[in-house]
């Protein structure tokens, strides 16, 4: 045997016990949370570090993960929490994010420290554009987020520019043809959301948090986690849409967004789900007795097809296990388990979006609100 393999054999076998991981965690207020461990360490220690940080009561961890960027692809990872952290970013510092893996159902009924994470998930995915709201709703969801941050309207504090400068532009920014119906004006609407700021005064941040949340839970696709890129059998190109609901197979439309509903599957009727290759199959059962099932196969493309198949089966797995243990500890829910179509819902949204005579001024109908409510919360 050579000496490059006898070298080679005793790098590979050194032991990830002796490396040491720096560990960085942004989290979702953009503090940092960091940690320093051993390469052999889970990064369930980690996470639990973080939760005990964040004050993330131990049985609403499953709704949160540490998510991270793949070199590869540029999609995002998650951390596998029982497996090593040394080797999972192949690199001596560690860089996740940590986020809501899993929106629950009815966020109102989580703790309060549980639904302020929530908040800030869902600010952070309707600045970006992955989340997509009225004009309307958008001033609205602002104007809770800024009561709940910075409290009553104060003329002497908050003077011209002051939501972006209290807030900062990550949580702040006049609504764009990515997460909104309509293009507007930063000085319009920077205007319309401080009236509706004005006439939150008396509401708490407990009561602001919770009315954000109340509203944007409406929202179509709340909770949704869309995968896009796979195809079916016959090439029809779908986007895969997991929730604590369903998994749902829509038809893509011409802006890679969710178009025709094609397949919906409760949960309950999902027993398995794998992937090989770059194909994610899962089979289901077309009755509660579970004595027929069929086979589905979506297949994804590309060279790193066969990540996002993988991408997949570790999302719906986590969406099934959360959701199968709501049911077997609220067997009535099952019962009651509503199906909501969000598309219907977005389509008639465009509809109306749509009609609109552009001539309208779209703040209208929230000084409207405002006028009828004589200062009351919208």
């Amino acid at each position: 045997m050579s000496h490059f393999s006898l070298l080679r054999r005793s790098r590979s076998q050194t032991p990830t016990a002796s490396v040491l991981v720096d560990c960085q965690v942004v989290l979702l207020d953009n503090s940092e949370y960091t940690s320093r461990l051993t390469g052999d360490t889970e990064a369930l220690t980690l996470f639990n570090g973080v939760c005990d940080h964040t004050d993330v009561p131990r049985d609403a961890r499953r709704y949160f993960g540490l998510q991270y960027v793949d070199r590869n692809d540029g999609e995002t990872n998650w951390l596998e929490l029982h497996k090593p952290i040394y080797g999972q970013q192949k690199d001596k510092t560690l860089s996740v994010q940590f986020v809501v893996r899993v929106f629950p159902l009815n966020p109102l009924r989580m703790e309060p420290i549980v639904q302020r994470w929530i908040l800030l998930q869902m600010k952070d995915l309707l600045s970006r554009g992955k989340v997509k709201v009225s004009l309307q709703k958008h001033a609205l969801l602002d104007s809770y987020f800024a009561q709940a941050t910075l409290g009553d309207y104060d003329t002497d504090k908050h003077g011209l520019g002051y939501l972006e400068d209290l807030l900062g532009s990550t949580f702040f920014g006049h609504p764009s043809g990515i997460n909104s119906n309509i293009d507007v004006s930063e000085t319009s609407y920077v205007q319309t959301v401080t009236m509706l700021h004005q006439s939150r005064k008396g509401m708490t941040a407990a009561e602001a948090i919770q009315a954000y949340l109340d509203l944007a839970s409406s929202v179509p696709f709340y909770g949704v986690r869309a995968h896009r890129g796979a195809t079916t059998e016959k090439g029809v190109r779908v986007v895969i849409c997991l929730s604590l609901r369903s998994l749902q197979v829509y038809t893509q439309d011409e802006y890679d967004e969710p178009n025709e509903l094609l397949q919906d599957y409760e949960w309950p009727l999902v027993d398995s789900i794998t992937a090989s290759k770059a194909k994610f199959y899962f089979s289901c059962a077309t009755n509660e007795n579970h004595k027929e099932q069929g086979t589905v196969c979506l297949r994804f493309h590309g060279h790193f097809g066969f990540q996002q198949a993988d991408r997949v089966v570790l999302d719906a797995l986590c969406y099934r296990n959360i959701a199968i243990e709501a049911v077997e500890k609220h067997p009535s829910r099952r019962q009651n388990w509503t199906k909501e179509d969000g598309v219907g819902a977005m389509r008639l949204e465009r509809a109306m979006s749509a009609g609109r005579d552009r001539r309208q001024n779209p703040m209208a109908s929230l000084r409207k609100q405002m006028r009828d409510s004589n200062g009351g919360h919208v």
